[in-house]
């Protein structure tokens, strides 16, 4: 074998190395990429044939195969940024520190889309209903001569705190945590404190409602969030919602059905969105678990927050592939943000995830010409036709000097002036369901 040969050789295989890496790697979470959707204290078979206690969560982020989660009732403590340990304390036979908390590891089997809820079964034996979950630390009292059985997160039923984290439990990296307290959040807590319950509110958590805390009545063990209750689209405002103490039903001794059932009978499995070598942007995605389901609304939006409506497709029976193109009508340059919504049959609805794809033009998604300018701009515009949009013309000082109702015709805007303005430098803004777009402008003289 030649030299020049033998080094193409070694420069492929690290190609593929490097390759086989991009495509296995899993996610890595940040606070609130998690939210938990569900706490049963209450023993039960609700869930399973085995008596159990469990909790369910809901991915507000897209994750990859392999992607690894810990989850734990060890308390948050105020004294060191720290969980508590298991570690007998110095006057601990049966007495003091964590005796009764636990960890437990789940692992994404596949590649997982926003909103898809997730439930875990934690105090013996855990089982999962997505990806695989082991007991990864028993409990300290689990370990003793006098256990039957190990036990992992074992939620009492005087309230609880339950965390999610990557990393280790030395060092983690927290992701979102749910109190279930009586008394929320404690404000004191040191690693030889006895108690299952309680935890500190961790300075990593405490903003956008990364944990919250539901403060249940005396007596109430079980908690879910409603399952009429839609998850947004953006996980800010999922995360808001959920927290909202009105949106959950709660138990005194019932256990729920974990995670609460989805009110529109669909299953979106994935939902993908990209652009072509054209600049036109292609959208895939599959659904199943179908019933009494109607379809599909594609979406689209400048900013992620105002969305306009691009087509609808029906759902055809047993059909679970479904694309659409955007042939996108402007040489766009920037990101532009899809979503379906995805409705029942009785009007009901809810929405995927929000996707941004970055576009390969080199224009704004509207243009104006000509530029400069003289009596008349047309703008190039991608909203529908017959569609009414505000044009307004704005001088240096930031003032409306001109400002129109028009309407689309053959995919553009007719600005017509007809006043006696000074050339100039001026801010076109193009104001539509897609967004605010400013486009710089010169008049000529």
């Amino acid at each position: 074998m030649t030299r020049k040969l033998l080094l193409n050789c070694v420069i492929l295989g690290l190609l593929i190395f490097k390759v086989s890496l991009t495509f296995s790697q899993p996610t890595t979470l940040s606070p609130g990429d998690i939210a938990f959707t569900g706490l049963n204290e209450t023993s039960s078979t609700v869930n399973g044939a085995a008596s159990n206690r469990d909790f369910s969560f809901v991915l507000l982020k897209n994750i990859k195969s392999g992607t690894i989660i810990y989850f734990t009732d060890f308390g948050w403590r105020s004294d060191s940024p720290a969980f508590q340990t298991a570690n007998p304390c110095p006057s601990q036979v049966q007495g003091s520190g964590a005796l009764t908390d636990g960890v437990i590891r789940w692992t994404a089997s596949t590649d997982m889309n926003y909103g898809t809820q997730v439930l875990i079964r934690c105090q013996y034996a855990p089982t999962t209903n997505l990806g695989s979950v082991v007991g990864f630390q028993a409990t300290y009292n689990s370990t003793l001569p006098s256990s039957t059985a190990p036990q992992y997160v074992t939620m009492s039923v005087s309230g609880e705190s339950v965390f999610a984290y990557q990393g280790s439990l030395a060092v983690p990296t927290l992701i979102a945590a749910l109190n279930s307290s009586t008394n929320g959040w404690a404000s004191t807590l040191s690693n030889c404190d006895f108690n299952p319950t309680l935890s500190t509110l961790p300075s990593a958590l405490n903003a956008n409602n990364f944990a919250f805390s539901l403060t249940p009545a005396q007596g109430i063990q079980n908690m879910q969030f409603k399952p009429t209750v839609t998850i947004p689209a953006t996980a800010s405002d999922a995360r808001a919602v959920i927290a909202d103490k009105n949106n959950w039903n709660f138990s005194a001794a019932t256990a729920y059905s974990l995670p609460g059932a989805n009110p529109l009978p669909v299953r979106l499995i994935y939902l993908n969105a990209n652009a072509s070598e054209n600049g036109d942007v292609l959208l895939h995605w599959k659904v199943t678990e179908a019933v009494n389901f109607s379809g599909f609304q594609i979406e689209k939006s400048l900013d992620a927050k105002t969305f306009t409506l691009l087509a609808e497709i029906s759902y055809k029976d047993g059909q679970e592939n479904y694309s659409y193109t955007d042939n996108l009508k402007v040489n766009h340059k920037g990101p532009l943000y899809y979503r379906l919504k995805l409705k029942d049959q009785d009007e009901s609805f809810a929405f995927s995830q929000i996707l941004s794809v970055e576009t390969k033009g080199n224009d704004p998604l509207y243009f104006a010409y000509p530029n400069p300018f003289s009596q008349q701009i047309e703008v190039v515009s991608e909203d529908n036709e017959n569609t009414f949009v505000s044009v307004r013309l704005i001088n240096s000082k930031g003032v409306s000097i001109i400002t129109r109702d028009l309407m689309v015709k053959n995919r553009k805007i007719n600005l017509h002036i007809t006043e006696n303005i000074p050339a100039g430098i001026y801010i076109l803004a193009v104001d539509t369901k897609m967004g605010l777009q400013r486009i710089k402008m010169v008049k000529s003289i």
